[in-house]
């Protein structure tokens, strides 16, 4: 083997090797850009996730706190026979009130997070509001003393909170049951992003591994010539 000989060898292994370092770099950049894709899509469903744990903490806390409420307004009619009493009991009712109005609201603002869920919370919202005025309006004769007994004025609002407390059951049904359709609907969006990243990955390599043998083939294919 002549000198020039060796000199070709030595550029075309020299010209090989560069361009291999160049395409595992290029490989390394494209494992690094799935790798991002991966993790930001992880992490926007994770958020959602947590946004719907949250719909669903918020749905069972307005249900409970919409209870002590009611039960609030027993306590009145039945143990606010003193002015202490009776102060005590309205401000309880009207914590519970505000406790299912803020849990309801912050309720809302998740759902808005969670474009599939459909809760119809301004309604309820504004149903709630409506019963307390009822109940407010009902115990003004209570409170001046106005000859209304516990009796009397329990019946002027009896039963207007049961509509609202069904209600209230079905939106945590209804939370429950859309938050498991998004569960699913972000499984199979995570099972399909991996199966595209592994398509996208095997494409990628066998091209960069076809464009290899391609450089390799022109190099010695010009080495060869005399």
């Amino acid at each position: 083997m002549t000198f020039s000989s060796q000199s070709n060898t030595r550029s075309t292994l020299i010209r090989l090797s560069g361009f291999m370092l160049l395409l595992l770099l290029l490989n390394g950049l494209i494992g690094i850009a799935a790798i991002r894709f991966t993790n930001h899509a992880y992490l926007e469903d994770l958020d959602q996730l947590e946004a719907v744990a949250q719909a669903q903490d918020l749905t069972q806390s307005a249900l409970i706190h919409f209870k002590k409420q009611v039960q609030e307004w027993k306590n009145i009619l039945l143990r606010g026979d003193s002015s202490e009493a009776l102060e005590k009991y309205r401000r309880a009712f009207d914590d519970e009130y505000a406790n299912v109005q803020g849990t309801l609201g912050a309720l809302d603002e998740a759902a808005q997070e969670l474009v599939p869920l459909d809760l119809r919370l301004d309604e309820i919202i504004a149903e709630h509001a409506a019963i307390k005025r009822q109940y407010d309006s009902a115990l003004e004769p209570f409170i001046a003393r106005q000859g209304e007994s516990p009796r009397n004025t329990d019946a002027n609002v009896r039963g207007i909170d049961r509509a609202l407390s069904i209600e209230i059951d079905n939106l945590g049904a209804s939370v429950t049951a859309q938050s498991a359709a998004l569960r699913e609907a972000i499984g199979r969006s995570a099972a399909q992003r991996y199966r595209n990243i592994v398509l996208f990955t095997l494409i990628a390599n066998l091209a960069l591994a076809a464009l290899m043998i391609v450089i390799l083939l022109i190099s010695l294919s010009h080495n060869r010539r005399p």
